[in-house]
């Protein structure tokens, strides 16, 4: 799942799929297969609710997409659907696709050149020109617009140009990526274009003041702010809004999975910095259960 990918590195995160497809796409017989039906049938009440389900009650187990099983043992690259900039993760045959990830196959390309080529800026100025553009410049990288990449044939790449691609891809070197595709593609440069560069996105340095100001705070009272945070940037430290996306500006940030997806007590929660002429602020906001309001706070 998208959430198990960080920089590149894609973790276990022990999660499985029951295969309720055959090879030939036909739905299995679940009583031929006593173990998953044991399973199935605890969750029956549950499984039975989904749409899929009720529009067809004889295969009310099957999964909404049919699961190739021949797909997990493939090397393969693996590109969110949602994202600031083109986040490319090389998989080399262990895990199965879900849940909001595209991937790309391929029998004559070394994957790992591939995954550099789609890395380079060179390939998101092609989707960036097509996609939807999202709330806080993300970018929607859906099959229709990852099929208008060109690329050049492989054998036209000459191999000591390949191996540096693999090592940089390797690497995450995008900024040697960046060139090396212009070579590949045999181009002097591009039109400049704006994005959020999530591809090389790292915190800023924080430094407590322990002077901010209270501020208003659910509704009706006033609360001291838990944190008196004021961003201190280096002249090396990235703009915050490259640190957004991974904090709250997105809808796969930490925050938004802590509320979300742990503690279930929000359908979003977001941040933003602004950016007056004086000091900024940063904001943090979410709608959250009553229940669940001060593990929200905390």
């Amino acid at each position: 799942m998208r959430e198990d990918i960080e920089r590149g590195t894609i973790r276990d995160a022990r999660r499985f799929v029951i295969n309720t497809f055959h090879d030939d796409g036909a739905v299995i017989d679940l009583g031929k297969y006593p173990r998953p039906a044991r399973y199935l049938e605890t969750r029956a009440p549950d499984i039975r609710k989904r749409h899929v389900a009720r529009k067809n009650p004889s295969a009310w187990f099957r999964t909404i997409d049919r699961v190739y099983r021949r797909l997990v043992g493939r090397p393969k690259l693996l590109i969110p659907d949602i994202a600031g900039a083109n986040e490319v993760a090389f998989e080399e045959g262990r895990f199965r696709p879900h849940h909001n990830l595209y991937y790309v196959v391929s029998g004559t390309w070394d994957m790992e050149v591939l995954g550099g080529l789609l890395s380079s800026k060179v390939a998101l100025l092609v989707v960036w020109s097509y996609a939807v553009k999202m709330r806080g410049g993300y970018l929607r990288f859906q099959a229709q617009y990852l099929r208008r990449i060109r690329l050049p044939a492989p054998r036209a790449i000459p191999k000591p140009l390949a191996v540096t691609i693999r090592n940089a891809f390797r690497a995450r070197a995008f900024a040697d990526l960046d060139a090396l595709a212009l070579e590949a593609y045999g181009l002097a440069d591009l039109p400049a274009f704006e994005f959020v560069d999530t591809r090389r996105s790292r915190a800023p340095e924080l430094r407590w003041t322990g002077d901010a100001p209270p501020v208003q705070c659910c509704r009706h009272r006033r609360y001291p702010r838990p944190l008196g945070l004021r961003l201190s940037r280096s002249p090396e430290a990235p703009p915050v809004d490259l640190v957004n996306p991974a904090l709250g500006g997105s809808f796969t940030p930490r925050l938004n999975q802590n509320l979300r997806d742990d503690k279930h007590g929000t359908y979003g929660a977001f941040t933003a910095f602004t950016h007056p002429r004086g000091q900024g602020a940063f904001v943090a906001k979410a709608q959250v259960f009553v229940e669940v309001t001060g593990k929200a706070l905390k």
